[in-house]
């Protein structure tokens, strides 16, 4: 009996690992857009607490060098966040390639997954054909012999 061989299996094999990779690599990014988020958003409410922590301390009276550390912090916070912001803006940019890239894989995959279906498809009939057409001819040999 004939085996299927499909010429297109290491292609395919292939491609399957690449869609593999894009989405490890999509799931990085996605973990790194979280964490970098998370972050922003630590720094946001530092950033707000110590504005808090000011104003309530203008309200009293504030050494010079106190009142010139708050305003340093904050600029720092201000930098940070402006950093983390720009950070999370590329790695949004990344991802929206990424994913575009998934599905451009994922199409692949599926293309050359329908086109082993249909060239097992194609290789049934055709082992049906033979398998009849040996039925046949056992047929007629016996039909001869009866005769």
């Amino acid at each position: 009996m004939k085996k299927f061989n499909y010429r297109l299996r290491g292609i395919e094999d292939f491609r399957k690992e690449r869609l593999k990779t894009a989405l490890r690599e999509l799931k990085k990014v996605r973990d790194a857009f979280k964490s970098e988020k998370e972050f922003l958003d630590i720094l946001t409410d530092q950033r707000e607490d110590y504005r808090e922590k000011l104003k309530d301390k203008s309200h009293a009276f504030l050494e010079l060098n106190e009142l010139n550390w708050y305003k340093e912090y904050l600029h720092l916070l201000e930098e940070k966040i402006k950093e983390k912001k720009q950070d999370l803006k590329r790695l949004r940019q990344n991802l929206i390639q990424l994913k575009k890239l998934t599905k451009k894989r994922e199409k692949e995959k599926k293309t050359l997954e329908k086109n082993r279906q249909a060239k097992f498809t194609q290789f049934l009939a055709e082992l049906r054909k033979e398998e009849q057409k040996e039925l046949d001819e056992v047929s007629r040999a016996l039909s001869h012999k009866s005769f």
